[in-house]
C-alpha cells in the first residue's frame, strides 16, 4: 500500500500503519524461522486468517468506501448516459415520419421511462446500490435496441432501398481478371492489389484447391478488407459452399458488399457471420439475401446486434 496517491493508504491515521506494519513484521520473522519450514499446510492457513483478520480490521472500512465512491461515480454517469439517449430518441421520433399508433407508443414507452429514471433519482438519493447499476444498464441496452426498432419501423414504411456497394467499396486500381479463369489465386491476388491490401499467404494455399467447398476465416484477424477480398474471390468459384466470418468485425458496410457478391452464388449454403457488430441494417439486407438466393439453408447471426423480429424473419425465409 505505500505507494504515492494509494486511495486507502493516504486515509490510514499513524496508529493504524504501524498496527499493519507490526502485524506484517511479525509475519515476515515467523516465514524465515524454524517454525516456518517445519509448518503444516493447517499452522500455514491459520497465519494467513490472522493476518487477513489484522488487515480487514483496519482497511476494511476504507475499502468499503472506496467501492461506494465508485459505485457512485458508475451510476451517476450511466445515468446522464441514459438521460442524454433518451433525449436523443424523443428527439429521433418526434422529427420522423412514425406510423400514428407507432408515434404513439413510443411517446408512451419513452414518458414511461422517464418516469422509472426520475424514481431513480429519488431512491438514488436515498442509497447508491448494485442492483440499481444493474438496472440502469439493462434500461440502456433496451433503449439502444429500442431505437433500432423505430429506425428499422420508419425504413420498412419507407420501403428504403440501399444502393448496392462497389465491391470492396474502393476504385479499381487495374482490371480483375475474368471470372472464368481455372486460377483463382491470381484473382485473389488481384483483388489484393486493388484494395492496397498485402495477400494472405495462408489464403493463397488454400485458393490453390481447385475443389474448395469450404471457407473458414473465424476470428481470423485479416481484417474486413482482407475478409471482403476473400467475399469476392469466392464469387467465381462455384465449388465453394461454406463461408466462416465470424468475429471478423465486420460492420453493415461490409454486409452490402457480402450481399452484392454472393447474391448469386450457384452452390453456396451456409453463411456464419456471427459475433460482428451488424445491426438492423445489415438485418435488411441478409433478409434480401436469403429471400433472392434460395440455395442458401444456414445463416448464423448469433452475437449480432440484430433485432428478434428480423432474426424470425430470417429463419423463417431460410426454411421456405
Amino acid at each position: 500500500r505505500r505507494v504515492h496517491g494509494d486511495p486507502i493508504f493516504n486515509q490510514l491515521t499513524p496508529s493504524e500503519r504501524d498496527t499493519l506494519q507490526a502485524a506484517l513484521a511479525a509475519e515476515e520473522s515467523w516465514l524465515y524461522s524454524a517454525s516456518a519450514e517445519a509448518a503444516g499446510l493447517g499452522q500455514l492457513r491459520g497465519r494467513l486468517a490472522e493476518l487477513t483478520t489484522v488487515y480487514q480490521s483496519v482497511v476494511g472500512q476504507y475499502e468499503e468506501e472506496i467501492r461506494m465512491r465508485e459505485l457512485k461515480t458508475k451510476i451517476d454517469t450511466l445515468t446522464v448516459r441514459l438521460g442524454t439517449l433518451l433525449f436523443e430518441v424523443q428527439h429521433w421520433v418526434d422529427t420522423h415520419p412514425l406510423p400514428t399508433a407507432a408515434h404513439q407508443e413510443a411517446t408512451e414507452h419513452l414518458q414511461g421511462l422517464k418516469e422509472w429514471m426520475a424514481g431513480v433519482g429519488k431512491a438514488r438519493a436515498r442509497e447508491y446500490t448494485q442492483e440499481q447499476l444493474g438496472e440502469l444498464e439493462g434500461r440502456w441496452a433496451a433503449l439502444q435496441t429500442y431505437q433500432d426498432g423505430l429506425v428499422y419501423q420508419v425504413s420498412a414504411a419507407q420501403k428504403e432501398t440501399v444502393p448496392p456497394a462497389e465491391p470492396l467499396a474502393l476504385p479499381p486500381a487495374e482490371p480483375l481478371p475474368p471470372v472464368t479463369t481455372t486460377n483463382n489465386v491470381e484473382v485473389y491476388e488481384a483483388i489484393c492489389r486493388r484494395a492496397k491490401i498485402k495477400p494472405n499467404s495462408a489464403l493463397r494455399t488454400m485458393f490453390a484447391d481447385p475443389c474448395l467447398r469450404k471457407v473458414d476465416l473465424q476470428d481470423n484477424f485479416v481484417g474486413p478488407k482482407g475478409a471482403l477480398a476473400v467475399v469476392e474471390t469466392i464469387k467465381s468459384i462455384p465449388s465453394v459452399e461454406e463461408l466462416n466470418l465470424s468475429g471478423n468485425n465486420l460492420d453493415n458496410t461490409d454486409i452490402r458488399s457480402i450481399v452484392d457478391h454472393l447474391s448469386d452464388h450457384p452452390n453456396l449454403h451456409s453463411i456464419d457471420l456471427s459475433n460482428n457488430p451488424i445491426s438492423v441494417i445489415a438485418g435488411q439486407l441478409l433478409h434480401q439475401l436469403v429471400t433472392h438466393n434460395k440455395r442458401l439453408r444456414a445463416l448464423n447471426l448469433n452475437g449480432t446486434l440484430l433485432m428478434d423480429s428480423q432474426m424470425e424473419a430470417i429463419a423463417r425465409s431460410l426454411a421456405n
